[in-house]
């Protein structure tokens, strides 16, 4: 009976040990946890509230929000627990979100061994970080979106976009593309006010014309290059209903009744010849040109031959379209304009992704760079597949870089193709991508 009493002695603790640890380590994994996704959350609210003390406010409210919904009060007999301590630093182009909690564990056995034993406090810190984004919105405007009844259904998805990311903190641009592109708003940390307003202007577009897909993305990798903040996750979300049918070529004008005689920058398509154009590193402005059959269909007596890369230095001649090169040169028929607008834009989307600016060649002799370039960007892309020709997916998933597609290349940044069949995907689409782009970004 005494060896029974004796061994109870000595077994209840044990036991007791045991079962006080394995409860007290569920409540360690369940605190940390908790910390863990409050952290993540606070990181994402920091895209809320018009300034960085707003911002931080929300991203403060929100840990407390999940940290209380993942580890609620009177846990494995844990009790009322304090909320836990949220800080938020800023370092350059990263803010750092840091969540701390204690909470005292009641052990049930391990008070035998005195009343130091009885609440042991656990202890969990957890941290989130979340870069600064810089996003260009590249948008198609062609008049296969207005065909589709498409326009307004794309404006309001892009628009809702813009709520997703930190006023005074990210920079958020917009470029449009149709026949040719144009910057609409610079890249800037006050895109939903004034003057800078991206919903405004994106209000106001009208959807015509031919689709220049080169052009558009092009001009907005320039605002990310000239932007120069590598630290930040630089992305572009490119917007598009259509196959590529057009792209800013260097046309050769052989016609000497033409004005825009000899080499000129212009914009050529699989439909014809477009008009002329300013240059290749300002705006896509029409030149006055008389003698000659810019606004009307090709005329070989006007452009003998295009450039083996168009104005913005991306090549027109790679092995994705077939094409017929002779020289350094290419007849300027419709099929060889289409295939060279196709590969224009899938040069511009590499040399994008891999923070190549300049190129030069011949014929004529150019050079296109602002010695300015940024690395890694990352391209998201949006096919919508209402129109009469839906953009490719291959296609798509090459511009973005997107793992799934057929020749996917680790050693740039992996991007995202999303297909929206109709007008109702374009919401849920937009909002992946931002999410993405905010997963990306911690």
């Amino acid at each position: 009976m005494l060896l029974f009493g004796f061994s109870l002695m000595v077994l209840v603790p044990v036991i007791g040990l045991a079962v006080d640890v394995s409860l007290m380590q569920m409540a360690r994994t369940k605190l940390t946890a908790a910390a863990d996704a409050a952290a993540l959350a606070g990181a994402r609210a920091l895209s809320r509230g018009a300034n960085n003390s707003a911002q931080e406010q929300a991203a403060t409210d929100t840990a407390i929000s999940y940290f209380r919904k993942n580890f609620p009060n009177g846990y494995l007999s844990t009790g009322t627990i304090a909320d836990p301590t949220v800080t938020v630093v800023n370092t350059g182009p990263l803010r750092t979100v840091t969540v701390t909690s204690t909470v005292l564990f009641p052990s049930t056995f391990l008070r035998w061994f005195g009343p130091a034993a009885s609440n042991t406090p656990i202890n969990a810190v957890a941290i989130a970080t979340r870069r600064d984004v810089n996003v260009v919105l590249v948008l198609d405007h062609s008049g296969s979106l207005s065909s589709s009844s498409s326009c307004e259904p794309m404006k309001a998805a892009a628009t809702a976009f813009l709520g997703h990311f930190a006023l005074g903190r990210d920079n958020v641009g917009l470029v449009t593309f149709a026949t040719g592109s144009a910057v609409d708003v610079p890249l800037n940390s006050s895109f939903t006010s004034g003057a800078t307003d991206i919903g405004s202007v994106i209000a106001g577009i009208s959807c015509n014309d031919s689709t220049n897909s080169s052009s558009g993305l092009w001009r907005a990798y320039k605002e990310l290059a000239a932007l120069g903040q590598p630290g930040a996750l630089n992305a572009i979300l490119f917007f598009t209903d259509g196959m590529p049918t057009s792209f800013t070529a260097w046309n050769h004008i052989t016609n000497p009744g033409c004005s825009a005689n000899g080499w000129t920058a212009g914009v050529m398509g699989s439909t014809g010849v477009g008009n002329p154009v300013q240059t290749a590193t300002q705006s896509e402005s029409v030149l006055p040109s008389t003698g000659c059959s810019w606004s009307g269909g090709m005329n070989p007596a006007d452009v003998t031959e295009v450039a083996n890369r168009d104005a913005w230095g991306n090549a027109i001649d790679t092995t994705y379209a077939s094409v017929t090169v002779t020289g350094s040169t290419l007849p300027p028929d419709s099929t060889n304009m289409q295939n060279a607008s196709i590969n224009a834009t899938i040069s511009a989307a590499q040399r994008i992704r891999s923070g190549v600016e300049t190129v030069t060649w011949t014929s004529p002799t150019a050079s296109v760079s602002s010695g300015q370039s940024v690395p890694r960007v990352t391209i998201f892309s949006i096919g919508l597949g209402n129109s009469g020709a839906p953009p490719d997916a291959n296609l798509l998933m090459t511009v973005s870089n997107d793992p799934r597609g057929p020749s996917p290349d680790s050693g740039t940044a992996l991007g995202l193709y999303i297909y929206a069949p109709d007008v109702t995907a374009l919401g849920p689409a937009f909002q992946r991508v931002a999410s993405e782009m905010l997963r990306l970004a911690r």
